[in-house]
């Protein structure tokens, strides 16, 4: 029996911008479920959710993703299949539109499971992938302030991440995920992230990470969101 369920991320989603995430998870879960329906697998329904998710501003995930101390987008993302125990995943790319349809490609095209920085981008263009600047002008601004209230605190790093978080709740925007079952019974998990506001350049998370940030075998399929560091 096919099925889907997709999330966008560990954080505050209240506030003026509820109805406008829940229509997009809503798009997201439709979309992959189409897939489903008209005989696609699970890899490609979790690959075509998350894309939904990846190309809304509204999420830490592709166009919007959260944007490193030097103001620079490092994203992530994976995909596993359950029946296979296949993986692909990239880590720290940036200037594409979708991250899981390259993590996708290192499952199918390479011998390879984890691709990062700039041999991930690299691969990224032999697939095909143009260039694309994720970086949303309302993040720039989030961390032109965020970082000015970073280096007046007295605080180590991490802590002064926490702190923000938790005087800025609305920025814990975490990683999007998806799960899916197609009608073979085939279990697929796939992740996508920008990370965590503020992070040092080169910080990876859980979201490329198998075991960590997804897992799917031939009975069940999970995908985390949160503070990476804490889900390792």
């Amino acid at each position: 029996m096919k099925a889907i369920i997709v999330h966008g991320g560990a954080g505050r989603h209240g506030g003026d911008r509820f109805r406008e995430k829940l229509d997009v998870l809503r798009e997201a879960a439709s979309r992959g479920f189409e897939t489903l329906r008209k005989g696609g697998d699970s890899v490609r329904a979790c690959e075509e959710a998350i894309k939904c998710l990846e190309d809304s501003p509204l999420f830490n995930a592709g166009t919007g993703s959260v944007l490193t101390l030097d103001g620079r987008c490092e994203m992530d993302a994976s995909i596993m299949r359950g029946d296979t125990y296949e993986i692909g995943a990239v880590a720290g790319v940036d200037r594409i539109k979708n991250p899981i349809s390259l993590a996708v490609k290192v499952m199918e095209e390479t011998d390879h499971v984890l691709l990062m920085g700039e041999g991930a981008m690299k691969f990224a263009r032999l697939m095909g992938f143009e260039y694309y600047d994720p970086i949303t002008e309302e993040r720039r601004k989030q961390w032109e302030e965020l970082k000015k209230d970073f280096l007046e605190g007295k605080e180590t790093p991490w802590n002064k991440i926490r702190g923000l978080i938790r005087r800025h709740p609305e920025l814990l925007a975490g990683t999007v995920g998806c799960v899916a079952v197609d009608d073979r019974g085939v279990i697929a998990a796939g992740s996508s992230t920008g990370g965590v506001f503020l992070k040092l350049f080169g910080r990876v998370g859980d979201t490329p990470i198998p075991g960590a940030g997804i897992y799917a075998t031939p009975y069940a399929g999970s995908t985390a969101t949160g503070i990476g560091e804490g889900i390792i």
